[in-house]
């Protein structure tokens, strides 16, 4: 399981199949990953939602 920064980057921006052979740039200013992942509407008030695209008609 990936539980850090680094971790995480290495995997995305170095071991990814799609990334250049190079390697890609690792960030270096994000701060730490929290324990878990919030709703954004658990720490903001939030007005309006947007649902999920409309469904296309049948002509």
């Amino acid at each position: 399981m990936l539980s850090s920064n680094e971790d995480i980057f290495s995997c995305v921006y170095r071991e990814a199949a799609t990334t250049k052979p190079d390697g890609g740039v690792i960030p270096t200013d994000v701060p730490p990953f929290l324990y878990r992942a919030f709703a954004v509407g658990d720490l903001v008030k939030i007005d309006y939602y947007v649902t999920g695209c409309r469904r296309k008609r049948r002509s």
